[in-house]
């Protein structure tokens, strides 16, 4: 597969290194429609998984057992009104709605804290609930048809936060 982009500016303050974490995005995600927001929502969702420990990067910023703090999204933040929250999932969890939450004015960052452990990370969903008329292509900054996703293992400090490209199924 060809490399991925380059960064987006917000993700300037850690280690984004690809095989720092056991965490992965899908490379799509796809949509659903929202049980919990209503029915002028859609969810656009994205799969993690898990990384075998034997291809995990040697570093500074990641220590055996680190949660899968928070994901982040280069997002539009013109259009934090249409972002109704998140659905999210953790493997053999039950699901849960979470309020959405954006960086600073100016950063285009939306985040939701998760915290999960690795056996909660392996094939947990994460989903973006988005009020109609708006879409993933409203909300997403970069590339056109793609969404730039970013894993975090803690929130502060010496991080490692490997993003990745994503698109529509």
């Amino acid at each position: 597969p060809p490399p991925p982009p380059p960064p987006p500016p917000l993700f300037g303050r850690c280690n984004t290194t690809h095989g720092l974490l056991p965490f992965t995005a899908s490379p799509t995600y796809y949509r659903q429609t929202s049980l919990f927001f209503g029915m002028y929502v859609i969810e656009y969702c994205f799969i993690i998984n898990s990384v075998p420990e034997d291809r995990i990067l040697p570093s500074t910023c990641y220590k055996a057992n680190d949660p899968l703090a928070k994901m982040e999204l280069y997002a539009n933040e013109t259009l934090r009104s249409a972002v109704k929250g998140f659905y999210v999932k953790a493997a053999g969890s039950s699901s849960r709605t979470v309020l959405a939450s954006w960086g600073p004015q100016g950063t285009n960052t939306l985040k939701v804290n998760l915290n999960w452990a690795d056996e909660e990370a392996n094939g947990s969903v994460v989903c973006v609930a988005i009020q109609k008329p708006y879409t993933m292509d409203d909300l997403c900054l970069g590339a056109p048809g793609q969404c730039i996703v970013s894993l975090f293992n803690r929130d502060i400090g010496d991080s490692c936060c490997p993003f990745f490209s994503t698109t529509s199924i």
